[in-house]
């Protein structure tokens, strides 16, 4: 068997530094840009489920159990959460909805502002003598 010489070009020491130097900080924000995406993802599914449960709560004559403000990156939208006992035309109706901009801050990426919008609809759960006579069935 013939031993194979590991031939090592003189010219090319280095380069692997230089690579590294380059492919690293490309590597890094990538990394940061999916963890961001990553977390405005989880905070807008978040909201979504969280504002449901604001409503019904509301609905049901309770005192807020503040879902929004359980996590972090959700918990600055909750003071833009409006809640209404009854609306335009329908009195036996709540109403909820989100519409806030809260910003995260991502390492390399900065302050970066995710954009939430939510909406709930459920029923005001109280006496209501008779058929409505609003058109809110």
């Amino acid at each position: 068997m013939r031993k194979i010489k590991n031939v090592i070009n003189h010219s090319e020491r280095g380069v692997s530094s230089v690579e590294f130097a380059i492919v690293l900080p490309l590597f890094m924000l990538t990394f940061f840009a999916v963890l961001g995406l990553a977390v405005w993802a989880y905070s807008a599914l978040f909201a979504a489920a969280g504002v449901p449960v604001e409503a019904r709560a509301s609905g049901i004559h309770t005192a807020s159990p503040q879902v929004l403000g359980a996590l972090r990156t959700t918990s600055a939208a909750a003071s833009s959460l409006q809640v209404s006992q009854g609306a335009p035309g329908c009195a036996r109706a709540v109403y909820a909805r989100l519409n806030a901009s809260p910003a995260i801050s991502i390492p390399m990426l900065g302050e970066v502002a995710i954009r939430l919008r939510a909406g709930s609809q459920t029923r005001n759960w109280q006496f209501w003598p008779g058929k409505p006579t609003d058109g809110c069935e």
